[in-house]
């Protein structure tokens, strides 16, 4: 993916209600923690261009 630098950058989703999140992008990492509907949003600090860098996102796994 191509991300706009130099301001901020949004990444949302959703998981299981009361869920904790994190996303890690090249140097920063963040937690949130989803509403009762399951719904979050992080805002990542601006970057620099520069890359390629890994997006990685986790939370718990909920096995079926």
């Amino acid at each position: 993916m191509v991300l706009q630098r130099n301001g901020s950058i949004p990444v949302w989703g959703w998981a299981a209600a009361n869920e904790k999140v994190t996303v890690k992008f090249h140097t920063q990492t963040k937690t949130v923690t989803t509403n009762k509907n399951g719904k979050w949003q992080i805002l990542l600090d601006a970057e620099i261009a520069g890359g390629p860098y890994d997006l990685i996102i986790t939370g718990k796994m909920l096995l079926h």
